[in-house]
């Protein structure tokens, strides 16, 4: 499970005035930890009207379990389809016993920034760093 961010703030601020999300993306995802963390799953990413698929692994340290996330998200800072494929860090931490949430910021080198909420199922706990992959399939 990830850090939890109220997601009524979600919108980012730049001199003060709110930007509408550039894109939305919904994953399904699977962890599995025992103090180290991997995870990998599938996403869609809805941009400019169009859908994109991509693939998302990650690795971490950390936690213990297994869980199976299902999140939707808003992205910003996305200016162009190639800046969303890369590597995003973000820091997390929670439990989730049979059933619980998540929210999280991921941040790439791009500067596109995911902000994701859902829910996860499973049995597990982690706390630590992470670092994922985002590749576009199509």
């Amino acid at each position: 499970m990830f850090r939890s961010i109220p997601h009524w703030r979600m919108r980012l601020h730049h001199d003060g005035a709110e930007y509408p999300p550039s894109a939305t993306v919904r994953i399904q995802e699977f962890t599995a930890a025992y103090y180290g963390s991997a995870e990998a799953g599938k996403g869609t990413l809805y941009y400019n009207g169009q859908r994109h698929h991509f693939t998302i692994s990650g690795v971490g340290a950390g936690g213990a379990g297994g869980q199976k996330v299902s999140a939707t998200g808003k992205v910003y800072n996305l200016n162009n389809l190639r800046d969303f494929s890369g590597t995003y860090r973000g820091v997390s931490g929670g439990l989730t016993l049979i059933e619980g949430k998540m929210h999280a910021k991921l941040t790439n080198g791009n500067g596109v920034v995911m902000y994701l909420a859902g829910e996860t199922e499973g049995l597990a706990s982690s706390m630590g760093v992470q670092a994922y992959q985002v590749s576009l399939t199509n």
